[in-house]
Parts: C-alpha cells; sequence; structure tokens
C-alpha cells in the first residue's frame, strides 16, 4: 500500500493535511488531525527527522487547479484566539511569511505529499475567525515585474542600486549645536551652499533621517529625530571630577541622570575644552581629547559637563544629469533621459 493507491481508492482514503509556515528563520507547523501529531524522520518532504505538528481547529478552502493563476489563491481559517494568526492582522515588517501544506494518509503517516505552496498575503476578522489570504507561488511567476522608468529625472534612488555610490564616501561629521524635533542645528552644513544637503542623508548613533531642507546650519528632516535631544537634555546639568592632567581620558561623573542618552562618538565640553567620547558607562566615560580647536585647560571637581551630539551629513541629490556630474561625477549610472522630447509625437503637432 502506497499513497498513490489509497488516493486512487474510491472509499479507502482519510486524509489529513500538515500546514508548515517559513519567515526567515522561523517555522511555525499545524496539523488538521484532532492532537499534536509527531511525523516520522522523512514523511515530510525528506525531512532528517522526526517533526512535531501541532493540532488546531483549521481549515482551509478548496484547492483549485485552472489556467487562470489569479484564482489559485487559497483562504486559511483559524480561531481568534490563535497567536500566530494574530501576528498578522497588525502592521508587518518586510518578512515574507511562505506556505506549505501538505497531504497525506491516515493509514500511511510515513508519506506525505507537497499539495499546495504560497504565500501569505494579508489576514481579515470574520466574527470569531481570522482568515488568512494566501496566494499560489504560480501567480508571482505570472505577475510582470518592476520595469525601469521611462523619465527624464534619474530613476535609481541615491546611494541605492543603480546609483552604485557608497555613502559611506560622503559623510561629514560634525557636532549639533541644536536640536529640536526634526531640525537640526548643525555648523558644519553652512561650509556648503543652502540645499546642498536637502535630499540627503542625516545620521546620528547610526540612526538615519532624510533630509528634505537645508539653509545655512540649518537641517530639517522628514520627521522628528529623538537621538541629538537626548543628548542635549542628558548635559544640562551633569557634575564630573576630572584631574588637572591634559593627558587624563577617563572622567568620572558624581551624577548619571540621563546619561544613557549620550551615545558614544558625541562631543563633552567642559570649560572651553571639547572631547570626543570614545566610551561611556554608568560612573565615567573615556574622551579623546585631540579635538581641533579645544582648548587645555585646568578644571575642577564638579565643573559642568555640556554633551552635543555628532551627526553625520551625506550630500543631497535632485535626480537631475547636471547634478549628477557636478556634484558625484556618476554620470554613468545616471539612470533618466533628459533628451524625451517636451512635445508628444503623437499628439498631431509638428515636433520639428
Amino acid at each position: 500500500m502506497n499513497y498513490s493507491s489509497i488516493e486512487e481508492s474510491t472509499a479507502e482514503g482519510r486524509p489529513l493535511y500538515l500546514y508548515q509556515f517559513n519567515e526567515d528563520a522561523q517555522v511555525w507547523r499545524f496539523t488538521s488531525r484532532p492532537e499534536t501529531w509527531v511525523s516520522p524522520a522523512g514523511a515530510v518532504a525528506g525531512s532528517a527527522e522526526a517533526l512535531t505538528w501541532e493540532a488546531i481547529a483549521l481549515a482551509h478552502s478548496n484547492v483549485v487547479q485552472t489556467g487562470d493563476v489569479e484564482r489559485g489563491s487559497l483562504e486559511l481559517t483559524f480561531p481568534l484566539s490563535n497567536a500566530f494568526a494574530r501576528r498578522f492582522l497588525g502592521p508587518r515588517g518586510r518578512a515574507m511569511t511562505t506556505l506549505t501544506i501538505f497531504r497525506g494518509h491516515e493509514q500511511l503517516p510515513e508519506e506525505t505529499v507537497a499539495h499546495w505552496k504560497g504565500r501569505v498575503l494579508g489576514a481579515s476578522l470574520e466574527g470569531q475567525r481570522i482568515v488568512l489570504k494566501c496566494e499560489s507561488q504560480l501567480t508571482a511567476l505570472k505577475r510582470a515585474g518592476v520595469r525601469a522608468k521611462y523619465q527624464k529625472l534619474c530613476r535609481h534612488a541615491l546611494y541605492g542600486r543603480g546609483c552604485e555610490l557608497d555613502i559611506e564616501d560622503f559623510f561629514v561629521a560634525g557636532p549639533a549645536t541644536g536640536a529640536s524635533g526634526a531640525t537640526i542645528v548643525a555648523p558644519r552644513a553652512a561650509d556648503e551652499a543652502d540645499g546642498w544637503y536637502r535630499g540627503g542623508v542625516l545620521r546620528h548613533a547610526g540612526a538615519l533621517g532624510f533630509i528634505i531642507g537645508h539653509v545655512g546650519e540649518v537641517i530639517v528632516l522628514a520627521r522628528d529625530m529623538a537621538g541629538p535631544p537626548a543628548v542635549f537634555d542628558a548635559g544640562a546639568a551633569l557634575g564630573a571630577d576630572i584631574a588637572a592632567d591634559a593627558g587624563v581620558t577617563t572622567i568620572p561623573f558624581n551624577t548619571t541622570v540621563g546619561i544613557e542618552d549620550v551615545p558614544a562618538g558625541s562631543h563633552a565640553q567642559i570649560d572651553s575644552e571639547v572631547m570626543r567620547i570614545t566610551a561611556i558607562g554608568e560612573t565615567e566615560m573615556t574622551v579623546d581629547r585631540a579635538i581641533e580647536g579645544s582648548t587645555l585647560a585646568q578644571h575642577f571637581p564638579g565643573t559642568a559637563i555640556a554633551f552635543r551630539p555628532v551627526v553625520e551629513l551625506a550630500r543631497g541629490c535632485d535626480l537631475r544629469r547636471d547634478t549628477c556630474e557636478a556634484k558625484f561625477n556618476n554620470l554613468a549610472n545616471f539612470g533618466g533621459f533628459p533628451n524625451i522630447p517636451g512635445i508628444n509625437p503623437f499628439g498631431g503637432s509638428s515636433i520639428v
């Protein structure tokens, strides 16, 4: 007796279904059987070990064989209490969840076949049930892919694929002197003409912000960035003990209120001396005192420390050909078609 002979019989079939969901390295396994089941090694897709399948009240719609792949979708019904299904009711990241349904028979649990394969698109609530919407993997094969746009401006995202520029080659760093919500005051930005950084990127402690405005030393981001304001707040009234020797690089604190909001790489200022923080802990910080413009001075216990976040700025692009050439020397990767005629040649009017 094998799977084929049972499947072809008119009355002997006692089908069981196994549902395997994969999302990156995570795997969930469920079964339609009335109790949790352990499949023997090799029973499911040549598995080298026994697999555990959790029994839940799960059902799927009919699997339709049709030449129209758009009709090859599938719905799975879960109880509202199921924790796995509830994950799909909230916001989702970019991770794709795939589904493989295996079909077997109770008389022959050591042999199953892949019955259906696809991916989860989303979920909806229907009373006390959660319904997962799935599409067949064949749907993606029949669907038109994303094509390059025929446009005057560059179609590539700055520093992304196609543009081929490495953003690390364009970051310039400097301390910020003010920060409020989406507005950052960075004196380094004033070294360039207004608008130089518009469309570019600001980075602080690994967090990225998209720049939508640049005038003088003022940078405006598309959304608030909490990091830089937190650094200023942390150093509002923080005392420290520091030795008179200019070579000392470890500074213990009198108080540590808010110090957890100061990342390594920020600047610390005591009187007129500016130091770069290389490491920071709960009770002391380690600094690099070789900062251009610093004045090495004698300090006394209790002297206030002012913290300044260091921000990195990468120039922006308006996606025009001339900008690509003059600002980035990257004309070989320009993705636009600036010579598209402004008059529609099929409109009936002369383009000569």
